[in-house]
């Protein structure tokens, strides 16, 4: 075994020690902070630094034409440092990489990397450094790997960092002792935590426990997320409470976002672990992973199959995204499900079946009289059409005829990395 999979399966049963004997007090907060102490001297594990360095720190900088370098009150333990041009995490996918080093090299270690991003304004990314001690102390998010790389020949060019480096979880993907990951606006390490949580809670003999087995557990449960089946793991999966964490977390920058595009970050990062397991040090296949998180037309296809699922799960259970679905609204659905897929079939072109589902509404208000014509006669559509309000339409469909249409005719997409074109 690796020396990552040694780590792995220590830090499992560690974990299991733990929560075999609190089941009711050690869950994935627990394991998180378990995470976050990782390779940390027990005395030293949250203790905190001199204050007035990140003061400083931020005055030094506070005029400073490539840097802003503030406290974020909503993660007041950290000190942000953002490229001038990068307000925000949620515009792109960041490769995020984590830097733990001892504690009395850690001052040294903020000032040469925080000194270099200035002197580098061609590196865009957005960073923060940790005002407690704690295995991910120092996390850069840049947006390529030439600029990672950059930054880890700093790090192998300064031997006061260099030989003070600690490791960081062995969950990451590991350079060195540096750890490597990405997570678009969510957070790595918690849905590891999450995992490892999950996957404790179905052991009984610390003997079954390894990292071969964690790693296959992921697995396992990212095929029933991706697959077209409505299993309990994906019932429960979606329903949990680190999605709904995620998700607020998400609606707190786009009011709109979905159950699914959370799902659809989760995935990637089930991704990282299983495919990236056995490439401890591998830049280039964590690269090829990286760019491949980052296709749009792959990550498209992903969405409207995870959208298309779960509109058959709120279907088979009545709800929607707001809670319960009126009787009203899911007939509704219903007729509008089945009228897409017969018009589809009937006329082989997925634009005439959008046509006559938005020219009906466009005619009901203009010419109420012949906006029948638009639904065909068939299975008594052209009834049901004019027994459902228009309101009733846009609802269901969330005001986008098109968007809701394709979902409905792609629903039997099914993909992923392992089956998508890369060079490894």
């Amino acid at each position: 075994m690796t020396s990552r999979q040694n780590e792995m399966t220590s830090f499992l049963k560690y974990a299991y020690s733990f929560k075999s004997a609190s089941p009711d007090i050690i869950n994935n907060v627990s394991i998180y902070s378990l995470l976050s102490a990782y390779d940390i001297d027990y005395n030293d594990v949250k203790s905190p630094y001199d204050i007035s360095f990140f003061e400083n720190l931020t005055n030094q900088y506070m005029n400073n034409a490539v840097l802003d370098v503030y406290t974020d009150i909503t993660q007041n333990s950290f000190l942000q440092v953002h490229h001038m041009n990068e307000y925000s995490k949620d515009n792109h996918n960041y490769i995020k990489m984590y830097i733990n080093v001892t504690k009395d090299s850690y001052y040294n270690a903020v000032n040469t990397i925080v000194d270099f991003l200035a002197q580098h304004p061609e590196i865009e990314h957005i960073s923060k450094v940790s005002k407690v001690c704690r295995s991910d102390q120092i996390v850069l998010r840049v947006k390529n790997m030439d600029d990672a790389v950059k930054i880890i020949n700093l790090i192998s060019s300064n031997k006061d960092i260099l030989n003070n480096l600690k490791r960081t979880n062995p969950f990451l993907m590991s350079y060195g002792f540096l750890g490597l990951a990405f997570d678009r606006t969510l957070t790595f390490n918690g849905t590891i935590a999450y995992l490892i949580n999950e996957y404790l809670s179905t052991k009984t003999d610390v003997n079954s426990i390894d990292a071969n087995d964690f790693i296959n557990y992921i697995n396992n449960l990212y095929r029933e997320l991706s697959s077209n089946e409505i299993t309990d793991s994906y019932v429960k999966y979606i329903n949990n409470d680190l999605v709904k964490h995620h998700l607020d977390h998400m609606r707190g920058a786009n009011p709109y976002a979905t159950v699914n595009e959370v799902l659809s970050t989760h995935l990637y990062m089930f991704e990282q672990l299983v495919y990236l397991y056995n490439k401890e040090e591998d830049l280039n296949y964590f690269n090829n992973l990286y760019e491949h998180s980052k296709n749009e037309e792959f990550e498209q296809k992903r969405m409207e199959f995870l959208n298309f699922k779960y509109d058959t799960y709120l279907r088979q259970n009545d709800v929607n995204k707001t809670g319960e679905l009126d009787t009203n609204l899911l007939n509704v659905k219903t007729t509008l499900d089945d009228f897409i897929t017969y018009a589809f079939f009937k006329y082989k072109d997925v634009q005439i079946v959008e046509d006559c589902i938005s020219n009906f509404l466009k005619d009901r208000i203009k010419d109420p009289q012949s906006a029948s014509r638009n639904i065909t006669r068939d299975k008594d559509f052209r009834s049901k059409f004019m027994n459902m309000s228009s309101d009733d339409i846009y609802e269901v469909t969330n005001s986008d005829i098109s968007r809701y249409v394709s979902e409905r005719l792609n629903g039997l997409y099914i993909n992923d990395y392992e089956s998508s074109s890369r060079t490894s």
